[in-house]
């Protein structure tokens, strides 16, 4: 009886790992140069805003050019503010008697919502606000902290402070 030739592997094991060496090789340069900043695509970066519950955040875009934050926010917590001054804290902040030691009346730290009459109203309004950060700031450089926000309401003049989401962005 011959002996039948086994069939040839088209490609061969050390092809095959060569080739699984190089796509390594590659992802890892891309890892290291996204995490320097160098390499940099919005959305891909793990830019998050995670709102905390009864509060949406969406959309969160840092500009490098003025170091603000443009974000969507809104709440639903069943009551509606009558004012509002939004801050961002950057991670590492001093938290004095449960709010972060920041003003959130003076720029640049804050934004305000002011309405007469008519409120951030629980479930209905939606805004999309500049929070500012710092000055100019190169591309891919990181933002980690919360969006904080100090209210009034129609029946309580008296301040009020809450954490409505953290945010881990990068500049582009």
């Amino acid at each position: 009886m011959a002996k039948q030739k086994e069939p040839k592997p088209i490609i061969k094991r050390k092809t095959l790992v060569l080739l699984g060496l190089a796509v390594l090789i590659i992802i890892f340069v891309l890892l290291v140069l996204s995490a320097q900043g160098t390499f940099y695509v919005p959305g891909v970066n793990g830019n998050t805003c995670v709102a905390d519950s009864g509060y949406l955040c969406l959309n969160p875009v840092y500009f490098h050019s003025t170091g603000n934050i443009l974000v969507t926010i809104g709440q639903n917590t069943g009551t509606s503010w009558l004012t509002a001054n939004f801050v961002f804290v950057p991670k590492g902040t001093l938290m004095i008697n449960g709010k972060p030691s920041i003003s959130f009346t003076s720029t640049p730290a804050n934004t305000t919502y002011s309405t007469t009459g008519i409120g951030f109203i629980t479930g209905q309004t939606t805004q999309t606000i500049h929070l500012p950060v710092t000055g100019a700031v190169s591309m891919g450089t990181p933002a980690i902290g919360s969006i904080w926000v100090e209210y009034t309401t129609m029946n309580n003049s008296t301040p009020q402070y809450v954490q409505m989401a953290t945010i881990n962005i990068k500049a582009s």
